[in-house]
């Protein structure tokens, strides 16, 4: 089945291994695009199940040559996941708001992987023409972060180690991801009067990483080793592109000791 295929490539995601497992996301593309769903709740599972794949791969090497032809052969579905209504029924309203919520969070990282390998792919392509302009990605990042619980606003922002109780690890996901958009828009507009912000956006994106790598679910999140080295190879540039009196050492070398830490991290 599709789900057992995308089990198998997570398998091989968490072994330090996803070039070896990227058959198992062809064959799946290949198996999707034959499915025919009989009845709604088929088609919206189905719908997930793309979503997914699109996320193994937009958020993986899409300079890996199969992954990119996957990429560019992809087609999306015509709309993002939303709950079933067996998700919903005959269940208490803190319930129902919970179904919702956790749907929402999965397209938002949906959305969020269809953002960033479009950028991505236009910086690599030299399609820069098509990218998102830094006063529209931020309009979209500040929805976001307006949309969240005031107190989930405030850990995201603060400069503090957050405990694993205190913040949905699919929120903190989707605000790394902003941050690392952020951080590639940013350097490619390179623009003077962002220079603080993008040193304060590469301290913030630090922390969430490091926050994010030592929870037991970080295995479990898409890409997850890849984007948390990106990530923080983000950050190290960052650091270490500012004039060398104003580079904070200490950070440079707790981002090297967090992207050791992430690369040797086993399942």
């Amino acid at each position: 089945t599709v789900q057992t295929l995308l089990l198998l490539y997570k398998h091989k995601e968490m072994m330090n291994q996803s070039h070896l497992g990227i058959h198992y996301l062809e064959v799946a593309q290949d198996m999707l695009g034959r499915l025919q769903a009989i009845i709604p709740q088929q088609q919206e599972m189905i719908t997930r199940a793309r979503w997914v794949l699109f996320s193994c791969i937009g958020l993986g090497n899409l300079s890996d040559q199969h992954l990119s032809r996957l990429y560019n052969q992809f087609q999306l579905p015509d709309e993002l996941p939303h709950p079933l209504a067996e998700e919903t029924a005959e269940k208490d309203a803190s319930a129902i708001s919970a179904a919702h919520q956790r749907v929402n969070q999965f397209a938002q990282i949906a959305n969020l992987s269809l953002l960033y390998s479009h950028t991505v792919h236009c910086l690599a392509t030299g399609s820069t023409s098509q990218l998102i302009c830094l006063k529209q990605f931020r309009e979209i990042r500040q929805h976001w972060h307006d949309s969240l619980h005031p107190i989930t606003q405030n850990r995201l922002v603060s400069l503090c180690t957050f405990d694993q109780e205190e913040i949905d690890i699919l929120i903190l996901y989707s605000a790394i991801l902003y941050d690392m958009l952020y951080l590639l828009l940013i350097q490619y507009y390179h623009l003077p009067e962002t220079e603080w912000d993008i040193v304060e956006t590469a301290y913030r994106l630090q922390r969430m990483i490091h926050t994010w790598v030592t929870q037991t679910s970080f295995k479990s999140a898409i890409q997850s080793r890849r984007m948390a080295s990106f990530g923080l190879m983000l950050c190290l540039d960052i650091h270490l592109s500012r004039e060398e009196e104003l580079i904070d050492f200490e950070i440079v070398e707790q981002i090297r000791q967090i992207i050791a830490h992430t690369q040797t991290k086993r399942a």
